[in-house]
C-alpha cells in the first residue's frame, strides 16, 4: 500500500503576513527611510535627495521588488514618493508650464512604480515557476514510490 502524498518542500515555515506583505520587508523599508531621511537632514540640505542621480530611493524600490515580489516593490515606490514630495514640493519655474512643472514632479515616482512592477513580476513569475517545480519533483516522487513498491 503506498503512503499518502507528501507536500512539496518549501524554503521554511510560510512567511507571516501583514495585509499581504512581509513584515521583514516593512522593517527594511522602514529602516532605510529612516537612515535616508535622517542622514539628508543631518548632511545634506534637507530636500530628500531631490537632484541627485540616481536618486536613492531607487535603493529600496529595486531591492524589495527584486527580494519579495511586486507587493513589495509597489509598497517601496509608493513610500519613495511620499518621502520625496511631501512637504518638498518645488515651484514651477518662470519657463515652465503647467504640464513641464507635472513632468517634473511625476517623472521619478512613476519610474519607480514602473520599475517595481516589471521586477517585481519577473520575481513573482521566478516564484511561479520554483514551486512547479517543485509539485512536478514531488509527483515523480510519488511515481517513483509507487513504480518501487509495484
Amino acid at each position: 500500500m503506498s503512503s499518502p502524498p507528501s507536500p512539496p518542500p518549501t524554503d521554511g515555515a510560510s512567511p507571516r503576513r501583514w495585509f499581504g506583505l512581509r513584515p521583514v520587508a516593512l522593517a527594511e523599508l522602514l529602516l532605510f527611510f529612516a537612515v535616508a531621511l535622517g542622514l539628508d537632514v543631518w548632511l545634506g540640505a534637507g530636500t530628500r535627495f531631490d537632484g541627485v542621480q540616481p536618486h536613492p530611493f531607487w535603493i529600496p524600490v529595486l531591492l524589495l521588488a527584486i527580494q519579495y515580489g511586486t507587493s513589495e516593490g509597489v509598497l517601496a515606490a509608493l513610500v519613495a514618493s511620499v518621502a520625496l514630495r511631501l512637504g518638498n514640493m518645488p515651484d514651477a519655474g518662470i519657463d515652465q508650464d503647467l504640464y513641464d512643472h507635472l513632468f517634473t514632479l511625476t517623472r521619478e515616482p512613476i519610474l519607480w512604480l514602473v520599475a517595481a512592477v516589471l521586477f517585481g513580476e519577473l520575481r513573482m513569475r521566478q516564484r511561479r515557476e520554483r514551486e512547479d517545480l517543485r509539485a512536478g519533483l514531488a509527483a515523480a516522487r510519488q511515481e517513483a514510490e509507487a513504480i518501487g513498491a509495484a
